[in-house]
C-alpha cells in the first residue's frame, strides 16, 4: 500500500501546480504516480485553489480514529436504509438501490447499525427483527468460509445437466424459480417443464424459506402425471 503524501510533498505540490508544473511533471518531481497527484490537487480545488495547510488538515481530519458510525453521521442516508429496511429489504439490496441513486453505504455497514447495541449507530434500536431473517444474533462467518459454502447447499451446477435436458428432448425436466411480491411478504415458486413449457404456479402462503419451499413444490410435482 503506497503511503499517503507527507505535508512537505504538499508544499511542493503547491508550489509547483502555481508555477504552471502540469500534473505528470509533479509526479515525476515527487517520484509518485500521477493520479495520486491529480487526486490531491481535486480534493484540495485544484491547481489555482491549492494549499499544502488546508489539504493536510483535511487529511488529517480523515485519518482520525475512531469514527462516527457511517449511518450516524448522514442523517439522509440513515432515513432511506431505515425506509427500505421497514420493506423488508435485504441490506445487500438497500446497497445496490442505493448505489443506483448516487448514495454510498454497503451492506456490511448496515448489518452492523442493525446488530449494534448503541443508540448512535444511526438506526432505531433492535433494527435487526426488520431485516428479512430477522435473527438476534449475527453468524460469524469467515471470508474463507463463506467463499467455500454454496447457498444452495449441496447441488449440481447446470451446466452438468444432461443433454437430454439440456436439449429439450425428452419430458420430465423442470426449471424453478421464486417470485417475491412486494415488501417480500409473499411469494410464488414457478415451476416450467423444459420440453412441453408447461408451467406451474406454486402459492407459498406459509412462507418462502427453503423448508417451506421444498415441500410445496415437491406436493406440486407429485400431482402431476407421470405419462
Amino acid at each position: 500500500m503506497a503511503q499517503r503524501l507527507c505535508f512537505g510533498e504538499r508544499v511542493r505540490i503547491e508550489v509547483m501546480a502555481r508555477a504552471g508544473f502540469g500534473v505528470g511533471e509533479i509526479a515525476l518531481e515527487l517520484g509518485r504516480h500521477a493520479t495520486t497527484v491529480g487526486r490531491e490537487l481535486a480534493r484540495g480545488g485544484g491547481v489555482c485553489g491549492y494549499l499544502a495547510e488546508a489539504a493536510q488538515r483535511r487529511c488529517d481530519v480523515r485519518a482520525r480514529r475512531p469514527k462516527a458510525p457511517r449511518l450516524a453521521s448522514d442523517e439522509v442516508l440513515a432515513r432511506e436504509v431505515a425506509d427500505r429496511l421497514a420493506q423488508r429489504w435485504s441490506p445487500h439490496a438497500i446497497s445496490a438501490d442505493l448505489s443506483a441513486e448516487g448514495l454510498s453505504v454497503s451492506a456490511e455497514t448496515i448489518y452492523r447499525a442493525c446488530y449494534s447495541n448503541s443508540d448512535r449507530s444511526g438506526l432505531s434500536a433492535q433494527s435487526w427483527r426488520k431485516l428479512p431473517r430477522g435473527r438476534r444474533r449475527r453468524r460469524p462467518r469467515g471470508r474463507c468460509e463463506q467463499a467455500k459454502r454454496c447457498a444452495l447447499g449441496n447441488y449440481r451446477s447446470v451446466a452438468e445437466r444432461p443433454a437430454a435436458a439440456a436439449q429439450r428432448l425428452e419430458p420430465g425436466h423442470w426449471e424453478g424459480d421464486l417470485v417475491i411480491g412486494r415488501a417480500n411478504q409473499t411469494a410464488v415458486a414457478t415451476l416450467v417443464e423444459r420440453s412441453s413449457r408447461h408451467t406451474l404456479l406454486v402459492a407459498l402462503d406459509d412462507g418462502y424459506d427453503a423448508a417451506n419451499t421444498a415441500r410445496e413444490v415437491s406436493d406440486a410435482l407429485a400431482r402431476q402425471p407421470h405419462t
